[in-house]
């Protein structure tokens, strides 16, 4: 890839993978793709690559200088650092496999659906197909799908920091989440462009912290509580999920966000007209990773970091006091009471047939080392630097 990618996606057919860089470029991709054959354009340059580097000394810029016209010895070294960086002209490499430059955002782009959707046009029904990208410039654009994928049909805007994650409901297509650096999770009628609700998880959060006293497993046994944590200004949305309700079908579900450095998962029920309500918040003792839904949409699983103390993504986690804190959290969904509860003991047996206590705690040992500890921050959290620094940050 030309840019590091930053998120990919299946086309509504299932033939196609779309991903998405930082240089805010999409591109897609066959899903089963044969060995790729250069087309004429590609032919052509990788024939001109011989003669781009005899020609790289006349495309390039060629002093007026030479032996003759510098005497001194700092102006021959000069020269000759000057003429070495002439030689290596570095050229540029197209990508060996079949792409297509779909779309491109000015901004470093964050994340992107592709959605389908199906109209009736003259008693006919007809799938239509979109893209919905977001940035870091607050923004939220809506364009057709392939082919014509340059078309843009229109903006959801409201956010006024990054947008780091976008979720469409499943029971209500036409009702779109988005979450980032903001006080709010918003949404959206994004065929529309209009907001039509905005969620306050900031103030879900403050709470939290504002209890002071989060039990993790290690302190529901001992039956400590841990110090007061110090406020947060800011959040930042790090994953948004949605799910049906396994009780009444495909007309409302939940919809479950979870923030960077937050050791909790935050569930909310939304109709299918968009009525937005508070259902539950999981307080799970270790800030939360990410969270996998299963197929029948009827378990949940989610990750913990047990490197970093709950509420800081900076402060390390008291070793080896966190050896025997759980990896995988899961919930199950229960017919027989109607309702999510929590439960290890589908997820438990698979945990522990990949990772011994040997290997676990050989891993332990590793990421408590003060080499990693920068590397984990960079692959655990990474959404806060997205954040636009202003002059009271800088202060």
């Amino acid at each position: 890839m030309p840019k590091r990618p930053c998120a990919i996606a299946l086309d509504p057919n299932e033939k196609t993978i779309l991903c998405g860089d930082k240089f805010g470029d999409v591109y897609a991709f066959p899903l089963f793709g044969g060995s790729y054959k250069e087309n004429s354009i590609d032919q052509n340059v990788g024939d001109e690559t011989e003669q781009s580097k005899d020609k790289a000394s006349s495309t390039s810029f060629i002093s007026s200088a030479n032996a003759r016209t510098v005497h001194t010895k700092k102006n021959k070294q000069a020269l000759r650092n000057q003429q070495n960086t002439i030689k290596k002209v570095p050229i540029k490499k197209t990508l060996d496999f079949d792409h297509q430059l779909l779309l491109g955002h000015v901004s470093l782009l964050t994340d992107f659906l592709c959605i389908g959707i199906r109209f009736e046009d003259c008693n006919v029904s007809r799938e239509r197909q979109y893209i919905i990208t977001a940035d870091r410039d607050e923004h939220i654009r809506v364009s057709r799908g392939m082919p014509q994928a340059h078309i843009i049909e229109g903006y959801c805007l409201g956010h006024t920091e990054f947008v780091s994650k976008l979720c469409v409901l499943p029971w209500n297509k036409k009702l779109l989440v988005s979450g980032g650096g903001d006080d709010y999770l918003f949404f959206w009628d994004w065929i529309s462009g209009v907001m039509i609700h905005k969620f306050d998880l900031k103030d879900m959060v403050q709470k939290l912290r504002n209890e002071g006293r989060v039990q993790n497993p290690g302190e529901i046994a001992n039956d400590q509580s841990t110090t007061n944590i110090e406020p947060q200004d800011k959040i930042a949305v790090s994953g948004l999920w949605a799910i049906c309700e396994p009780s009444v079908g495909r007309h409302s579900g939940k919809v479950l966000a979870i923030c960077e450095g937050v050791p909790a998962i935050f569930w909310l029920s939304v109709s299918q007209n968009g009525d937005v309500t508070h259902f539950d918040t999981t307080r799970t003792g270790c800030n939360v990773i990410s969270i996998a839904i299963s197929e029948d949409q009827r378990s949940i699983a989610y990750s913990l970091d047990f490197v970093h103390e709950p509420f800081t993504t900076t402060k390390r986690a008291n070793y080896p006091s966190t050896v025997d804190s759980p990896r995988i959290g899961a919930f199950q969904y229960s017919i027989t009471h109607g309702n999510w509860q929590q439960t290890t003991e589908r997820f438990g047996k698979q945990l522990g047939a990949y990772e011994t206590a040997e290997s676990r705690e050989g891993n332990d040992r590793k990421v408590g080392s003060k080499d990693s500890a920068h590397v984990i921050d960079g692959l655990l959290y990474g959404f806060e630097n997205l954040r636009k620094r202003t002059l009271k940050d800088s202060s």
